[in-house]
């Protein structure tokens, strides 16, 4: 815990994606003090997504679930925007979050409840 899911219709070649993969890995674990070994990146490629009006818009929706957020969500929408942004090259106005607050008792790690 915690989850990254990256709905985007930005195809990345197999070593920008490991890239990706690493450099998420990464940035969930700074922004949100959780250790790397507890947190799932997923990145899901599909050409079908429509962002706006247009095919050609390049854009990701991202769900992020925790247990337990920074107080400043503002920073971490910000920063997680211009990581997409910049990683990605996604539209600045396509990418949308959703921070999801799970309760520990929501949550099921090898059988055990983390609430």
């Amino acid at each position: 815990m915690p989850f990254f899911n990256i709905h985007t219709n930005i195809l990345l070649e197999d070593t920008h994606k490991e890239r990706f993969l690493e450099e998420a890995l990464e940035f969930v674990s700074n922004e949100l003090g959780k250790p790397k070994t507890r947190i799932v990146i997923n990145y899901i490629y599909n050409q079908d997504i429509l962002f706006g009006v247009k095919r050609s818009d390049l854009g990701a929706l991202i769900e992020l679930k925790a247990i337990g957020f920074p107080s400043d969500m503002k920073s971490l929408a910000k920063n997680l925007t211009s990581f997409i942004y910049e990683k990605l090259e996604a539209d600045m106005d396509h990418i949308e979050i959703e921070f999801i607050d799970m309760p520990g008792s929501h949550l099921s790690i090898s059988g055990n409840l983390k609430g």
